[in-house]
């Protein structure tokens, strides 16, 4: 799957039984974070200045890289850089 251009924030889908905690502790590796929105299925990791952002492109880049198909509580797991809101549509979480 081909990830928007690089920003500050991060899509992370496929969650399964993933617990916000556990998810709020494992994205809490690569920098630090003030909340994060999660749903049923997927979550955007929520960082400094705005929410839903990382503090820098390097740390998104960072966990993207290490998460994306990770395993975590036996779900693999995707995570991309998210679709800029402007183009959020009905039918896309990212």
């Amino acid at each position: 799957m081909q990830s928007a251009p690089p920003s500050t924030r991060i899509f992370i889908g496929k969650l399964g039984t993933v617990t916000k905690q556990d998810l709020f502790r494992e994205c809490a590796l690569y920098g630090n974070i003030l909340d994060f929105l999660m749903k049923e299925q997927y979550a955007f990791v929520v960082r400094a200045f705005h929410p839903e952002e990382y503090s820098n492109v390097n740390e998104a880049e960072k966990a993207i890289i290490d998460l994306d198909g990770k395993y975590f509580s036996g779900q693999r797991i995707i995570a991309e850089f998210a679709k800029p809101k402007s183009s959020l549509g009905s039918s896309s979480h990212r």
